[in-house]
């Protein structure tokens, strides 16, 4: 069977000679009028077809979302495969690329820690307050009703830098307390008295700058907006929490440093006596 697409004139065709002339194509073919598409597009050698369409909403990450749920409940036939592509794909490779870059900006803040304090337990307690951040980015994004888009990503990596501030603040006085002679639980409330201001004091000053941004929302500054949304809430959250978790992990770390270097001195073997000897003048 021969499917002729946009054929007119059936009877011409089905008239026309085949072989040596003895046979026409009617008698060696069924001749149809079919509709057919006027393009056939490929990708990776496999026929495509493509369903566009202009996202009007000013959440990107939202519509995308709902147009995989739908498509994910779409039972497709044997052979056939729905792909996301355009803005979706970009988006998706952006928020891979954008993880890849937080993950590096941790490793990097976490070798320049133990650079300078010159041991893994300080950074350790540090870096506690990136989960802390978290709590407010996730809060400020649903009061303010946006979506964990790229900008907020881009929030979230200026925040792995701005945060760890505050602790390293806090306990860099406090080891320079323990140096001096003071117990754990003194050091950790001498210094949270003395640097509390100065990290308050930071912490609204940021906060205050971005809050014109934060509130923006014409043209471009919609991005920008969603920045600052998430840097004042990973902010607000990290250090006020800061201010607790960080003292409380680094008095149970340390404190089990303590108890471990005892047993230790316990059960070592005790140092030999000095013995006098007597030294005897010749006659």
């Amino acid at each position: 069977m021969i499917f002729l697409a946009g054929a007119t004139d059936i009877e011409t065709l089905s008239q026309l000679p085949v072989g040596n002339g003895t046979a026409t194509l009617a008698d060696v073919a069924t001749i149809e009028q079919q509709e057919g598409p006027t393009q056939v597009n490929r990708v990776d050698g496999a026929r495509s077809a493509t369903v566009s369409g202009v996202i009007t909403s000013e959440q990107t990450g939202g519509v995308i979302a709902d147009v995989n749920a739908i498509v994910a409940d779409i039972e497709t036939p044997d052979g056939v495969e729905i792909v996301s592509g355009g803005i979706s794909q970009d988006q998706g490779d952006a928020f891979t690329s954008m993880l890849f870059a937080i993950a590096f900006a941790i490793a990097a803040v976490c070798i320049v820690m133990v650079a300078s304090f010159g041991s893994l337990t300080t950074p350790f307690v540090i870096l506690f307050s990136l989960p802390l951040a978290i709590i407010g980015v996730l809060a400020a994004l649903f009061i303010s009703g946006k979506t964990l888009g790229l900008p907020a990503l881009i929030g979230m990596l200026t925040l792995v830098g701005i945060v760890v501030t505050n602790a390293i603040v806090l306990l860099e006085y406090v080891i320079e307390l323990r140096h001096r002679g003071y117990a754990i639980k003194d050091a950790l409330i001498e210094g949270g008295k003395t640097r509390v201001r100065p990290i308050l004091m930071t912490a609204v000053a940021t906060i205050g700058a971005l809050t014109p941004l934060a509130l923006s929302g014409e043209g471009g500054a919609i991005i920008a907006s969603d920045l600052a949304v998430v840097v004042i809430g990973g902010l607000l959250s990290s250090t006020v929490l800061t201010l607790i978790v960080v003292p409380v992990v680094y008095e149970i770390i340390g404190g089990w440093q303590e108890r471990r270097a005892v047993r230790r001195a316990a059960k070592a073997p005790p140092a030999p006596a000095p013995v006098a000897l007597a030294q005897w003048a010749d006659d």
